[in-house]
């Protein structure tokens, strides 16, 4: 049975635009646990911590790249990457959040999980697509995850 692939775009996340007063927090927050680092002579955490602040900054000033996505015979291609189906354990499709998203167990220890949003398209038809593939098996966001829209990110 052949299927003709399924294609769409979609930004990688949902970008939350941050006010000035959310870099002001970042920045007053990690000066002081930086000082405070110095104050008890850990100077490699108080630069770890200036480190982390202004990655954070970094990424949370990013834009969100737009993504091209194809359910095709072999696998599921993000952009250059093709995940092939053998190397996917179960996939899930989740349409009871603000976005629908594909959540896909992989086999790979490194790359549990990977979330595939799917805002353009049926999620109706990437199921019925993805149920002659992989096993469906309920999947539920991770609290990491979870914790990190409800910040902003």
């Amino acid at each position: 049975m052949s299927f003709t692939p399924l294609q769409w775009t979609a930004f990688e996340y949902h970008h939350h635009p941050k006010s000035p007063d959310w870099y002001w927090a970042v920045g007053i927050i990690s000066v002081s646990a930086a000082a405070a680092a110095i104050v008890f002579n850990n100077f490699l955490f108080a630069i770890f911590i200036i480190l982390s602040a202004t990655s954070l900054c970094l990424f949370a000033a990013k834009k969100p790249s737009l993504l091209s996505c194809e359910l095709n015979e072999r696998g599921i291609l993000i952009d250059n990457t093709l995940y092939l189906y053998n190397s996917i354990e179960s996939f899930w499709v989740d349409t009871l959040h603000h976005s629908p998203k594909i959540y896909l167990k992989s086999k790979k220890l490194l790359l549990p999980y990977i979330i595939v949003p799917i805002d353009e398209i049926d999620p109706r038809i990437v199921q019925k697509y993805l149920t002659h593939h992989l096993t469906e098996e309920e999947h539920k966001e991770a609290l990491s995850q979870k914790i990190m829209e409800h910040l902003g990110f």
